[in-house]
């Protein structure tokens, strides 16, 4: 339960937020098209990386 309450939660989130902007920044040289870069990252590396952040603490 301690665990939770716990930031490190909040600091696991924030490093796993700069790597992924990072790699949107590449994909959307390839793709380009924004939209479609914004898609994937709601789509896919939001949701995965929030994910297991989640399921860590949750669990």
């Amino acid at each position: 339960m301690s665990d939770r309450r716990e930031p490190t939660a909040e600091i696991t989130r924030q490093p796993w937020q700069t790597p992924t902007l990072v790699n949107l920044s590449a994909r959307r040289t390839e793709s380009g098209n924004p939209y479609i870069v914004e898609d994937t990252y709601t789509n896919g590396s939001l949701i995965y990386f929030y994910g297991p952040v989640a399921t860590e603490p949750g669990s």
